[in-house]
């Protein structure tokens, strides 16, 4: 290969990597946070030309047209990496990552506190009853921002008559109409949604029978909620929400814009009885266990 058209092709080389550089990313602080990506496509790109140089002066290879045609292909080969693939491997490799936690001896994930009940007409607050609560977390492992982030119960074993697929609420996120369906989630980042809510079988029938002596239609909900348990979905609901005390497997969903969706399973079993100890109920009468799909 005449050396001049050799040197010709080595900076034409350089110079479309250097096309792909600026031209495959947004902001010049992106290219420098990859910096090791870029050098070892640097060394890629100038490896078969010295490659060459050294065969020739040696003497190993004496066929020149079938190194000048390795190294051709070698450089193009790298070109295209530089120019086509590179940013889809990098976001791949970058991409961000769905992850769930649960722990149930964790104050985050099961706690015992009191649930306020307004009164829509009047905004007055008429009732606080005890309830446990259960709460997943929702986690980004990757490298990039989960984008609109939704968490939904989309099955249940046994299956009752009325359920319906809904969205799981983020636990402390409210909106003016007080839905907040999608977050979020930065590198790194965990946010609660809540999973179900137990309330004290007792309070919970004793506030049906006020609510029903002032004719409030609500009456008939929290006495279905005194025999068990609601799963903490957005409303309307339907009473699908409400599940006798019993033992479920529910099946979630978890949806973001830029990641795979991850599927899990959690196992719900409730015997109807209260206690107002968190230890002693999440060990013998309120359990929670999540599974892998």
């Amino acid at each position: 290969m005449d050396r001049f058209l050799f040197f010709l092709l080595l900076i034409y080389s350089l110079f479309c990597y250097l096309l792909g550089v600026v031209f495959g990313h947004s902001s010049l602080s992106r290219v420098w946070r990859s910096q090791k990506d870029h050098l070892f496509l640097a060394i890629v790109i100038i490896a078969p030309f010295l490659g060459h140089y050294f065969l020739s002066q040696t003497g190993i290879l004496k066929n020149d047209e079938f190194i000048e045609f390795l190294v051709a292909l070698y450089a193009s080969l790298a070109i295209i990496y530089s120019l086509v693939i590179k940013d889809d491997a990098s976001k791949y490799r970058n991409r961000p990552i769905i992850n769930t936690q649960f722990d149930q001896k964790v104050p985050d994930h099961f706690h015992l506190t009191n649930m306020n009940v307004t009164d829509l007409r009047s905004g007055n607050i008429i009732a606080s009853l005890p309830t446990f609560y259960a709460r997943l977390k929702i986690g980004n492992e990757g490298t990039e921002a989960l984008e609109n982030v939704e968490v939904i119960l989309e099955d249940v074993e046994p299956r009752p008559k009325k359920f319906m697929a809904l969205n799981l609420s983020w636990a402390g996120y409210q909106v003016q109409n007080d839905i907040k369906r999608e977050v979020r989630l930065s590198q790194g980042q965990y946010r609660p949604v809540d999973l179900i809510e137990v309330i004290d079988p007792k309070r919970a029938k004793d506030f049906a029978e006020f609510l029903r002596q002032i004719k409030n239609t609500d009456f008939e909900r929290y006495d279905a909620y005194s025999k068990g348990f609601r799963t903490c979905t957005i409303k309307p609901t339907s009473y699908s929400d409400i599940f006798d005390a019993g033992s479920y497997i529910f099946s979630i969903g978890i949806y973001a814009d830029n990641a795979e969706p991850r599927r899990i399973k959690v196992k719900v079993s409730y015997d109807g009885e209260w206690i107002d100890d968190d230890k002693i109920m999440r060990e013998r009468h309120l359990t929670v266990k999540l599974f892998d799909h």
